[in-house]
Protein backbone atom coordinates (compact mmCIF):
# COMPACT_ATOMS: atom_id res chain seq x y z
CA UNK A 1 0.00 0.00 0.00
CA UNK A 2 2.79 2.75 0.85
CA UNK A 3 4.88 1.76 -2.44
CA UNK A 4 1.60 1.97 -4.50
CA UNK A 5 0.92 5.24 -2.67
CA UNK A 6 4.07 6.77 -3.58
CA UNK A 7 4.39 5.35 -7.53
CA UNK A 8 0.56 7.61 -7.67
CA UNK A 9 2.58 10.07 -5.97
CA UNK A 10 5.61 10.44 -8.54
CA UNK A 11 3.43 9.68 -11.27
CA UNK A 12 4.20 12.28 -14.37
CA UNK A 13 1.41 14.75 -15.38
CA UNK A 14 -0.33 13.94 -18.99
CA UNK A 15 1.50 17.13 -19.73
CA UNK A 16 5.52 18.00 -19.21
CA UNK A 17 6.95 21.43 -20.33
CA UNK A 18 11.12 21.79 -21.09
CA UNK A 19 11.57 25.10 -22.44
CA UNK A 20 9.03 25.76 -24.94
CA UNK A 21 8.50 21.54 -25.76
CA UNK A 22 5.62 20.01 -24.40
CA UNK A 23 5.50 15.89 -24.28
CA UNK A 24 1.85 14.02 -24.52
CA UNK A 25 1.33 11.17 -23.24
CA UNK A 26 -1.59 9.57 -24.12
CA UNK A 27 -1.54 6.58 -26.16
CA UNK A 28 2.26 7.19 -26.80
CA UNK A 29 3.36 6.24 -22.98
CA UNK A 30 5.80 4.16 -23.90
CA UNK A 31 7.46 6.90 -26.17
CA UNK A 32 7.05 9.53 -23.60
CA UNK A 33 9.25 7.34 -20.76
CA UNK A 34 11.80 6.75 -23.17
CA UNK A 35 11.88 10.34 -24.75
CA UNK A 36 11.38 11.74 -20.69
CA UNK A 37 14.65 9.80 -19.62
CA UNK A 38 16.92 11.50 -22.74
CA UNK A 39 15.69 15.03 -22.14
CA UNK A 40 16.16 14.54 -18.39
CA UNK A 41 19.93 13.58 -19.05
CA UNK A 42 20.58 16.38 -21.75
CA UNK A 43 19.24 18.62 -18.96
CA UNK A 44 20.95 17.40 -16.09
CA UNK A 45 24.12 17.34 -18.28
CA UNK A 46 23.80 21.45 -19.59
CA UNK A 47 22.94 22.17 -15.88
CA UNK A 48 26.32 23.54 -15.13
CA UNK A 49 26.72 25.69 -18.49
CA UNK A 50 23.59 27.57 -17.13
CA UNK A 51 25.49 28.83 -13.84
CA UNK A 52 29.18 29.89 -15.74
CA UNK A 53 28.92 33.44 -17.32
CA UNK A 54 32.88 33.89 -17.96
CA UNK A 55 35.19 31.74 -20.76
CA UNK A 56 38.89 31.11 -19.57
CA UNK A 57 40.32 31.92 -23.41
CA UNK A 58 43.36 31.15 -22.24
CA UNK A 59 42.59 27.10 -21.14
CA UNK A 60 39.50 27.13 -23.52
CA UNK A 61 40.32 28.21 -26.65
CA UNK A 62 42.68 26.90 -29.03
CA UNK A 63 42.89 29.25 -31.78
CA UNK A 64 41.86 33.01 -31.50
CA UNK A 65 41.11 35.08 -34.88
CA UNK A 66 39.56 38.28 -34.20
CA UNK A 67 40.06 39.72 -37.71
CA UNK A 68 36.13 39.65 -38.01
CA UNK A 69 35.12 41.04 -34.76
CA UNK A 70 33.28 44.09 -35.31
CA UNK A 71 35.24 45.74 -32.20
CA UNK A 72 38.33 45.04 -30.47
CA UNK A 73 40.25 46.48 -27.78
CA UNK A 74 43.00 44.03 -27.22
CA UNK A 75 45.04 46.00 -24.35
CA UNK A 76 43.88 48.06 -20.88
CA UNK A 77 43.89 52.05 -21.84
CA UNK A 78 44.15 54.53 -19.57
CA UNK A 79 45.73 58.71 -18.65
CA UNK A 80 47.82 57.11 -16.06
CA UNK A 81 50.54 53.93 -16.22
CA UNK A 82 49.47 51.49 -13.40
CA UNK A 83 52.10 51.44 -10.51
CA UNK A 84 52.08 47.72 -10.57
CA UNK A 85 52.23 45.38 -13.43
CA UNK A 86 54.22 42.30 -14.22
CA UNK A 87 56.30 41.15 -16.84
CA UNK A 88 54.43 40.96 -20.23
CA UNK A 89 51.50 43.27 -19.96
CA UNK A 90 50.67 46.20 -22.15
CA UNK A 91 49.02 49.46 -21.20
CA UNK A 92 47.75 52.12 -23.93
CA UNK A 93 48.22 55.24 -22.18
CA UNK A 94 45.27 57.90 -23.86
CA UNK A 95 46.81 61.23 -23.17
CA UNK A 96 50.32 60.91 -24.80
CA UNK A 97 51.78 62.00 -27.74
CA UNK A 98 50.31 59.72 -30.79
CA UNK A 99 53.02 57.37 -31.66
CA UNK A 100 54.36 56.92 -28.46
CA UNK A 101 51.12 55.80 -26.48
CA UNK A 102 52.18 51.84 -26.01
CA UNK A 103 53.90 50.89 -23.22
CA UNK A 104 55.10 46.98 -21.99
CA UNK A 105 56.01 46.03 -18.63
CA UNK A 106 59.38 44.68 -19.29
CA UNK A 107 60.48 44.32 -15.48
CA UNK A 108 58.23 44.15 -12.20
CA UNK A 109 56.26 47.62 -12.02
CA UNK A 110 58.06 49.23 -14.59
CA UNK A 111 56.78 50.68 -17.70
CA UNK A 112 58.61 50.86 -21.19
CA UNK A 113 57.52 52.95 -24.29
CA UNK A 114 57.65 50.57 -27.38
CA UNK A 115 59.21 52.07 -30.08
CA UNK A 116 61.42 54.72 -28.23
CA UNK A 117 64.59 53.05 -28.90
CA UNK A 118 66.05 56.27 -30.57
CA UNK A 119 65.37 58.65 -27.00
CA UNK A 120 67.37 61.54 -27.14
CA UNK A 121 70.71 61.03 -25.33
CA UNK A 122 71.35 64.35 -22.91
CA UNK A 123 73.52 66.91 -24.79
CA UNK A 124 72.35 65.89 -28.21
CA UNK A 125 70.86 69.17 -28.88
CA UNK A 126 71.62 70.40 -32.33
CA UNK A 127 72.74 66.84 -33.58
CA UNK A 128 71.21 65.30 -36.41
CA UNK A 129 69.51 61.64 -36.66
CA UNK A 130 71.98 59.56 -39.35
CA UNK A 131 72.03 56.15 -40.54
CA UNK A 132 74.81 53.65 -41.55
CA UNK A 133 72.79 51.27 -43.34
CA UNK A 134 72.31 49.18 -40.09
CA UNK A 135 71.44 51.40 -37.35
CA UNK A 136 70.29 54.81 -36.31
CA UNK A 137 72.35 56.77 -33.98
CA UNK A 138 72.63 61.08 -33.34
CA UNK A 139 75.72 62.54 -34.72
CA UNK A 140 77.08 65.71 -34.51
CA UNK A 141 77.07 68.26 -37.16
CA UNK A 142 80.79 68.73 -38.58
CA UNK A 143 82.41 71.46 -40.87
CA UNK A 144 84.52 69.24 -42.80
CA UNK A 145 88.13 68.90 -43.74
CA UNK A 146 87.86 73.01 -44.65
CA UNK A 147 85.58 73.90 -42.01
CA UNK A 148 83.77 76.48 -44.08
CA UNK A 149 80.22 75.10 -43.16
CA UNK A 150 78.83 75.77 -39.96
CA UNK A 151 75.46 74.46 -38.69
CA UNK A 152 72.74 76.71 -36.51
CA UNK A 153 70.08 74.45 -35.13
CA UNK A 154 66.48 76.85 -33.81
CA UNK A 155 62.96 75.96 -32.51
CA UNK A 156 61.82 75.63 -35.81
CA UNK A 157 64.90 74.72 -38.16
CA UNK A 158 67.93 73.49 -38.94
CA UNK A 159 70.39 75.71 -41.35
CA UNK A 160 73.73 75.31 -42.94
CA UNK A 161 75.81 78.29 -43.92
CA UNK A 162 79.58 79.17 -45.06
CA UNK A 163 81.57 80.32 -42.19
CA UNK A 164 82.55 83.91 -43.35
CA UNK A 165 85.84 82.94 -40.96
CA UNK A 166 87.50 80.26 -43.16
CA UNK A 167 85.63 80.81 -47.10
CA UNK A 168 84.33 85.12 -47.31
CA UNK A 169 81.06 85.59 -49.09
CA UNK A 170 80.58 87.38 -53.03
CA UNK A 171 79.83 91.04 -52.62
CA UNK A 172 80.29 91.02 -48.83
CA UNK A 173 82.94 92.72 -46.39
CA UNK A 174 84.96 89.52 -45.06
CA UNK A 175 88.14 89.83 -43.44
CA UNK A 176 90.47 86.65 -45.10
CA UNK A 177 93.01 85.33 -42.84
CA UNK A 178 96.21 83.33 -44.17
CA UNK A 179 97.22 83.22 -47.74
CA UNK A 180 95.53 82.68 -50.43
CA UNK A 181 97.22 81.71 -53.89
CA UNK A 182 95.31 82.70 -57.07
CA UNK A 183 96.65 80.58 -60.21
CA UNK A 184 94.36 82.66 -62.85
CA UNK A 185 95.13 86.13 -61.76
CA UNK A 186 92.56 88.19 -59.59
CA UNK A 187 90.03 90.99 -61.49
CA UNK A 188 89.83 94.17 -59.68
CA UNK A 189 86.25 96.00 -61.23
CA UNK A 190 86.73 99.29 -61.72
CA UNK A 191 85.17 101.75 -58.83
CA UNK A 192 85.46 105.44 -57.78
CA UNK A 193 88.48 106.21 -55.27
CA UNK A 194 87.39 105.01 -51.49
CA UNK A 195 86.94 108.33 -49.09
CA UNK A 196 88.89 106.83 -46.39
CA UNK A 197 91.44 104.59 -47.98
CA UNK A 198 93.49 102.36 -45.61
CA UNK A 199 97.30 101.44 -45.72
CA UNK A 200 97.62 98.41 -47.75
CA UNK A 201 94.27 99.20 -49.66
CA UNK A 202 94.16 98.46 -53.68
CA UNK A 203 91.52 99.00 -56.22
CA UNK A 204 91.29 99.93 -59.89
CA UNK A 205 90.36 103.45 -60.43
CA UNK A 206 87.37 104.12 -63.24
CA UNK A 207 88.58 107.66 -63.42
CA UNK A 208 91.98 107.23 -64.24
CA UNK A 209 92.32 103.60 -65.62
CA UNK A 210 94.92 102.35 -63.46
CA UNK A 211 95.53 100.57 -60.46
CA UNK A 212 96.05 102.51 -57.52
CA UNK A 213 97.38 101.49 -53.96
CA UNK A 214 96.95 103.47 -50.66
CA UNK A 215 100.54 103.22 -48.31
CA UNK A 216 102.15 105.09 -45.55
CA UNK A 217 98.61 107.02 -45.29
CA UNK A 218 99.52 108.43 -49.24
CA UNK A 219 97.34 107.13 -52.12
CA UNK A 220 99.88 106.64 -55.09
CA UNK A 221 99.75 104.95 -58.50
CA UNK A 222 100.79 100.79 -58.21
CA UNK A 223 101.76 100.77 -61.45
CA UNK A 224 103.03 103.31 -64.38
CA UNK A 225 105.42 104.02 -67.19
CA UNK A 226 105.86 106.08 -70.28
CA UNK A 227 108.66 108.71 -70.94
CA UNK A 228 109.30 111.20 -68.44
CA UNK A 229 106.93 109.38 -65.46
CA UNK A 230 109.03 108.41 -62.38
CA UNK A 231 107.76 105.53 -61.69
CA UNK A 232 107.71 102.34 -63.86
CA UNK A 233 107.22 99.67 -61.76
CA UNK A 234 105.55 95.87 -62.01
CA UNK A 235 105.20 93.48 -59.42
CA UNK A 236 109.08 91.75 -58.60
CA UNK A 237 109.79 88.13 -58.54
CA UNK A 238 113.05 88.03 -57.32
CA UNK A 239 112.09 88.02 -53.35
CA UNK A 240 108.49 88.22 -51.72
CA UNK A 241 107.45 91.48 -50.93
CA UNK A 242 109.98 92.97 -53.06
CA UNK A 243 108.27 95.68 -55.50
CA UNK A 244 109.89 96.86 -57.96
CA UNK A 245 109.88 101.13 -58.16
CA UNK A 246 111.81 101.74 -61.21
CA UNK A 247 112.42 99.54 -64.51
CA UNK A 248 114.06 100.78 -67.50
CA UNK A 249 115.72 98.85 -70.86
CA UNK A 250 117.05 102.57 -71.81
CA UNK A 251 115.18 102.45 -75.28
CA UNK A 252 114.62 106.05 -76.66
CA UNK A 253 114.44 107.96 -79.82
CA UNK A 254 117.53 109.59 -80.76
CA UNK A 255 121.13 109.95 -80.16
CA UNK A 256 121.45 113.51 -78.37
CA UNK A 257 122.42 113.74 -74.44
CA UNK A 258 118.91 114.29 -73.53
CA UNK A 259 116.79 113.02 -70.71
CA UNK A 260 114.09 112.20 -72.72
CA UNK A 261 116.02 109.92 -75.23
CA UNK A 262 117.66 107.64 -72.67
CA UNK A 263 114.48 105.71 -71.67
CA UNK A 264 111.43 105.37 -69.63
CA UNK A 265 113.24 107.34 -66.33
CA UNK A 266 113.94 110.42 -65.54
CA UNK A 267 117.48 110.18 -65.71
CA UNK A 268 119.87 113.11 -65.04
CA UNK A 269 122.94 113.42 -67.10
CA UNK A 270 126.42 115.59 -65.60
CA UNK A 271 129.72 116.46 -67.69
CA UNK A 272 133.41 116.71 -66.85
CA UNK A 273 135.72 117.25 -69.99
CA UNK A 274 135.00 117.89 -73.09
CA UNK A 275 134.20 115.08 -76.01
CA UNK A 276 131.39 113.50 -73.99
CA UNK A 277 128.60 111.71 -75.88
CA UNK A 278 125.50 110.07 -74.51
CA UNK A 279 122.83 108.76 -76.75
CA UNK A 280 120.94 105.19 -77.86
CA UNK A 281 122.92 102.47 -79.65
CA UNK A 282 120.59 100.81 -81.95
CA UNK A 283 122.51 98.56 -84.09
CA UNK A 284 123.44 95.74 -81.70
CA UNK A 285 120.83 93.12 -82.72
CA UNK A 286 121.24 91.30 -79.61
CA UNK A 287 120.52 94.24 -77.29
CA UNK A 288 118.55 97.13 -79.77
CA UNK A 289 117.90 99.41 -76.86
CA UNK A 290 121.43 100.27 -75.22
CA UNK A 291 121.97 103.54 -73.68
CA UNK A 292 126.12 104.35 -74.73
CA UNK A 293 128.23 106.70 -72.44
CA UNK A 294 131.53 107.71 -73.81
CA UNK A 295 134.06 109.52 -71.79
CA UNK A 296 135.65 111.70 -74.68
CA UNK A 297 139.20 111.98 -75.20
CA UNK A 298 140.11 114.76 -72.04
CA UNK A 299 142.06 113.73 -69.60
CA UNK A 300 139.93 113.20 -66.05
CA UNK A 301 137.08 114.01 -68.19
CA UNK A 302 133.98 111.92 -67.63
CA UNK A 303 130.10 111.87 -67.38
CA UNK A 304 127.46 110.24 -64.44
CA UNK A 305 123.94 109.47 -65.13
CA UNK A 306 121.75 109.81 -62.17
CA UNK A 307 118.24 108.88 -61.66
CA UNK A 308 115.91 111.50 -60.73
CA UNK A 309 113.55 114.17 -61.53
CA UNK A 310 114.73 117.18 -63.43
CA UNK A 311 115.42 119.32 -60.06
CA UNK A 312 117.47 116.63 -58.91
CA UNK A 313 117.86 113.41 -57.72
CA UNK A 314 115.82 110.78 -56.68
CA UNK A 315 116.76 109.58 -53.43
CA UNK A 316 116.11 106.63 -51.45
CA UNK A 317 115.65 107.58 -47.56
CA UNK A 318 116.80 105.05 -44.72
CA UNK A 319 117.66 102.94 -47.48
CA UNK A 320 120.25 101.34 -45.05
CA UNK A 321 117.31 99.91 -42.83
CA UNK A 322 115.36 99.15 -45.71
CA UNK A 323 115.21 95.96 -47.85
CA UNK A 324 115.86 97.06 -51.61
CA UNK A 325 118.40 96.05 -54.67
CA UNK A 326 119.73 97.39 -57.57
CA UNK A 327 120.15 95.42 -60.85
CA UNK A 328 122.16 96.91 -63.30
CA UNK A 329 123.47 94.90 -66.83
CA UNK A 330 126.20 97.06 -68.43
CA UNK A 331 129.15 96.37 -71.01
CA UNK A 332 133.35 98.35 -70.68
CA UNK A 333 134.04 98.65 -74.06
CA UNK A 334 136.71 98.54 -74.90
CA UNK A 335 138.64 97.82 -71.58
CA UNK A 336 141.56 99.76 -71.28
CA UNK A 337 143.83 100.28 -68.56
CA UNK A 338 143.08 103.46 -67.63
CA UNK A 339 139.05 104.19 -66.97
CA UNK A 340 137.12 103.65 -63.99
CA UNK A 341 133.47 102.75 -63.60
CA UNK A 342 130.85 102.88 -60.95
CA UNK A 343 127.70 101.97 -60.14
CA UNK A 344 125.54 102.33 -56.70
CA UNK A 345 124.21 104.77 -54.32
CA UNK A 346 125.91 108.12 -53.65
CA UNK A 347 124.93 111.59 -51.63
CA UNK A 348 125.86 113.56 -54.89
CA UNK A 349 125.21 111.15 -57.73
CA UNK A 350 126.20 113.77 -60.07
CA UNK A 351 129.34 113.82 -59.31
CA UNK A 352 131.91 111.08 -60.57
CA UNK A 353 133.20 110.00 -57.04
CA UNK A 354 131.20 110.83 -54.61
CA UNK A 355 132.41 111.30 -50.76
CA UNK A 356 129.54 109.06 -49.17
CA UNK A 357 129.10 106.03 -51.38
CA UNK A 358 128.09 102.73 -51.80
CA UNK A 359 129.55 101.40 -55.48
CA UNK A 360 130.47 98.61 -57.83
CA UNK A 361 134.18 100.10 -59.40
CA UNK A 362 136.21 98.67 -62.05
CA UNK A 363 139.58 100.19 -62.65
CA UNK A 364 141.59 98.65 -65.73
CA UNK A 365 144.50 100.12 -63.76
CA UNK A 366 144.56 98.55 -60.49
CA UNK A 367 142.67 95.85 -60.67
CA UNK A 368 142.15 92.77 -62.55
CA UNK A 369 138.24 92.04 -60.56
CA UNK A 370 135.30 94.01 -60.19
CA UNK A 371 135.66 95.49 -56.50
CA UNK A 372 132.88 97.08 -54.25
CA UNK A 373 133.74 99.77 -52.06
CA UNK A 374 131.71 101.91 -49.27
CA UNK A 375 133.26 105.30 -48.58
CA UNK A 376 131.86 107.89 -45.90
CA UNK A 377 133.56 110.98 -45.87
CA UNK A 378 135.74 109.99 -48.87
CA UNK A 379 137.40 107.53 -46.80
CA UNK A 380 136.73 103.88 -48.26
CA UNK A 381 136.22 100.53 -47.07
CA UNK A 382 136.48 97.83 -47.50
CA UNK A 383 137.42 97.45 -51.41
CA UNK A 384 135.72 93.60 -52.03
CA UNK A 385 137.03 91.71 -55.00
CA UNK A 386 134.16 90.16 -56.72
CA UNK A 387 135.27 87.23 -58.61
CA UNK A 388 134.55 88.30 -61.58
CA UNK A 389 137.31 89.82 -64.24
CA UNK A 390 136.93 93.04 -65.81
CA UNK A 391 136.55 92.21 -69.16
CA UNK A 392 134.49 93.04 -72.40
CA UNK A 393 131.73 90.87 -72.15
CA UNK A 394 127.80 92.05 -70.59
CA UNK A 395 128.25 91.96 -66.56
CA UNK A 396 124.85 92.06 -64.27
CA UNK A 397 125.87 93.45 -60.68
CA UNK A 398 123.12 93.28 -57.80
CA UNK A 399 123.14 95.73 -54.74
CA UNK A 400 121.25 94.26 -52.08
CA UNK A 401 119.53 94.35 -48.35
CA UNK A 402 117.50 91.52 -46.90
CA UNK A 403 115.17 91.24 -43.39
CA UNK A 404 117.40 89.78 -41.23
CA UNK A 405 120.83 91.65 -42.00
CA UNK A 406 122.58 94.06 -39.37
CA UNK A 407 121.16 97.67 -39.95
CA UNK A 408 123.77 99.29 -42.23
CA UNK A 409 124.97 96.34 -43.75
CA UNK A 410 124.53 95.97 -47.73
CA UNK A 411 125.44 92.71 -50.06
CA UNK A 412 126.35 92.83 -53.78
CA UNK A 413 126.87 89.98 -56.20
CA UNK A 414 127.53 89.75 -60.30
CA UNK A 415 125.80 88.02 -62.91
CA UNK A 416 124.85 84.46 -61.95
CA UNK A 417 124.74 85.90 -58.09
CA UNK A 418 125.20 82.45 -56.48
CA UNK A 419 126.51 83.60 -53.68
CA UNK A 420 126.81 87.15 -52.01
CA UNK A 421 129.67 89.20 -49.95
CA UNK A 422 129.15 91.41 -47.42
CA UNK A 423 129.99 95.03 -46.62
CA UNK A 424 130.18 96.38 -43.56
CA UNK A 425 132.63 98.75 -42.93
CA UNK A 426 132.22 102.42 -43.93
CA UNK A 427 128.81 102.26 -45.08
CA UNK A 428 127.24 105.19 -45.28
CA UNK A 429 123.12 106.05 -44.28
CA UNK A 430 120.89 108.94 -45.01
CA UNK A 431 119.35 109.58 -48.31
CA UNK A 432 121.00 107.70 -51.38
CA UNK A 433 120.57 108.00 -55.11
CA UNK A 434 121.30 105.50 -57.81
CA UNK A 435 124.19 106.90 -60.25
CA UNK A 436 126.61 105.00 -62.70
CA UNK A 437 129.62 106.85 -64.05
CA UNK A 438 132.77 106.49 -66.51
CA UNK A 439 135.48 108.55 -66.52
CA UNK A 440 138.95 109.01 -67.56
CA UNK A 441 141.57 108.56 -64.58
CA UNK A 442 144.06 111.76 -64.65
CA UNK A 443 146.27 111.32 -67.63
CA UNK A 444 144.72 109.36 -69.44
CA UNK A 445 143.57 110.26 -73.04
CA UNK A 446 141.69 107.68 -75.11
CA UNK A 447 137.67 107.50 -74.76
CA UNK A 448 136.04 104.76 -73.28
CA UNK A 449 132.36 103.83 -73.88
CA UNK A 450 129.93 102.00 -70.95
CA UNK A 451 127.05 100.70 -72.65
CA UNK A 452 123.44 100.09 -70.36
CA UNK A 453 120.98 97.65 -71.19
CA UNK A 454 118.57 97.26 -68.38
CA UNK A 455 117.88 98.73 -65.00
CA UNK A 456 115.65 97.96 -62.06
CA UNK A 457 115.22 99.33 -58.45
CA UNK A 458 112.98 96.62 -56.05
CA UNK A 459 112.53 98.21 -52.65
CA UNK A 460 110.00 96.53 -49.38
CA UNK A 461 108.04 99.09 -47.42
CA UNK A 462 106.54 102.18 -47.91
CA UNK A 463 109.33 104.41 -48.39
CA UNK A 464 109.37 105.93 -52.02
CA UNK A 465 112.23 106.26 -53.75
Amino acid sequence: MALQAQTRALQVPRAVEFGQMTLFDGKQGNLFKRSAALWLSLLLYCLPSFTQTRVDLRSQAKTIDFSQSIFTKPVKTGTALPAVCEVGELFFRTNSTPGKNLYSCTATNIWTLIGDSLSIPPGANGQFLSTDGQSLTWRSFAGGVSGALQSTSGAADFTVDIDTAVLPRKAMAETIGGLWNFDRGIILNPRSAPSDPVNGQIWYDASLQRFRCHENGVTVDCTGGGSGALMSSSLSTVDPGMRTEWVDEFCGSGEAPSREDIGALPWAIAFTGNGLRVGNKKGDLRHPCIVVVETGTESGGGSVMSLGEAAGSASLSGWDQTDFELNLVFQLDPVTSNHTFRFGLADDPLRTQPANRLTVRANGGENAQFTFEACTEGVCAPEVESGVPVDGNWHRVKLFRRSGDAPGTVRFCMDACLESKELTERVPSGEMAVFTSIFNNSGESASARLALDWFSASRKGALRW
